[in-house]
């Protein structure tokens, strides 16, 4: 039996042209394989994106639910009410985009970790480098992402590692996420 497979093989070998053909067939076919993998690979990671992108921007616009209603009332946009500094405002909006990021992402609260590893594309805690909101005050301004911001907005950024498919990238990929969202034009 073991003389039958080495006539094979050494008539295999002898046939360069069909050697060949297999070879390149063998590595097209790995090579194909590879870039489907890739392109699966970078679909993940753009859907990824763009979903957190959705979250923060609706995180982003839920902190304009802590706006003072009063003073809105009279045309001036700010967190804070009229008795109360500036920063009370601003820390009670970055409470409710905490709050309203967690929910929209699935996170457990104040620690920003996922709520069920097994089923969540994110790896280990999300990080909010960034929270800035610009007040009819402050305008215009450049915010960090380089855009002029000439209307209220909130700018965002968070740090998060989003796991990967088929490990082509490592097991995480490290993700910093910006968003600058306007309100002026939606609240009328």
């Amino acid at each position: 039996m073991s003389i039958s497979n080495n006539r094979g093989i050494a008539k295999l070998m002898k046939d360069r042209r069909g050697t060949g053909n297999a070879i390149l067939g063998v590595f097209l076919l790995l090579g194909l394989s590879l870039m489907i993998f890739l392109l699966i690979e970078i679909a993940h990671l753009y859907m990824a994106v763009h979903h957190v992108k959705n979250d923060l921007d609706f995180a982003n616009m839920a902190v304009w639910k802590d706006m003072d209603r009063e003073g809105l009332a009279y045309g001036t946009y700010r967190l804070h009410r009229k008795d109360e500094p500036r920063m009370e405002g601003l820390r009670r909006g970055r409470a409710t985009f905490e709050k309203y990021l967690s929910y929209n992402m699935e996170l457990n609260p104040f620690i920003l970790t996922p709520i069920n590893t097994d089923t969540s594309i994110i790896e280990g805690p999300v990080r909010i480098e960034r929270f800035d909101v610009y007040l009819s005050e402050d305008l215009p301004v450049e915010a960090p992402n380089g855009m002029l911001v000439d209307r209220v907005s909130v700018y965002s950024r968070i740090n998060v590692n989003v796991r990967t498919l088929f490990r082509l990238f490592g097991e995480t990929v490290n993700l910093d996420i910006d968003m600058l969202s306007n309100i002026e034009n939606d609240l009328f």
